[in-house]
């Protein structure tokens, strides 16, 4: 980590989210690579492994949605922990946690849901090369 300077620059801006630790940004880095600020959010969760997944055969059989087992387990191992955490000390993560509550989704279909978020928001630090600010007012 210590020889390539993009990683150097990289790690702290993503020790600035809270939720994210020593481990899950060297999780981040180690199995997005540098892909990490090529791909845009949708691909960075389609390879975690992160999308829903309806199950629906015909009229008559239809099932709860689920995550995609198809990703990378290293990477949903990672982000399940830091949402944890998220959802506790991430002001952003804690307010679209509730929201997600409020609108009847299941805890662990919330929680999914603030991973991918987290995910977003990593990719939206790493874009503007700025440490994590919650106060920050996204344009409308």
């Amino acid at each position: 980590m210590q020889q390539d300077p993009q990683t150097r620059q990289t790690y702290p801006l993503l020790l600035s989210i809270p939720g994210i630790g020593p481990k899950t940004a060297l999780t981040l880095l180690t199995e997005y690579g540098p892909e990490l600020l090529r791909a845009n959010p949708k691909q960075l969760t389609r390879y975690a492994g992160l999308e829903p997944i309806l199950f629906e055969s015909g009229s008559s059989v239809r099932k709860r949605t689920r995550i995609s087992k198809q990703g990378n387990w290293r990477l949903r191992r990672a982000l399940y922990m830091a949402a944890l955490v998220g959802v506790r000390w991430n002001p952003i993560l804690k307010t679209f946690y509730e929201r997600k509550l409020q609108q009847g989704l299941a805890k662990k279909s919330a929680l999914v849901a603030a991973m991918r978020k987290l995910l977003h928001l990593v990719y939206g630090v790493l874009l503007h090369q700025q440490p994590f600010n919650p106060k920050h007012e996204t344009p409308t």
